[in-house]
């Protein structure tokens, strides 16, 4: 997936690149890996 972060959804980077792929003439496919995780209010979250 490309570096860029100057569009703010991860999605239309991954979307542009598969419009790119497509051009390859082969089967393309998209691993995709999602960090998820609850804060709780015992968790301490602090800016930095």
């Amino acid at each position: 997936m490309p570096a860029d972060l100057s569009k703010p959804r991860l999605g239309l980077r991954v979307l542009d690149l598969m419009d790119d792929m497509n051009n390859w003439g082969l089967k393309k496919t998209v691993i995709c890996e999602a960090d998820l995780f609850t804060i709780t209010p015992q968790m301490k979250c602090t800016p930095t």
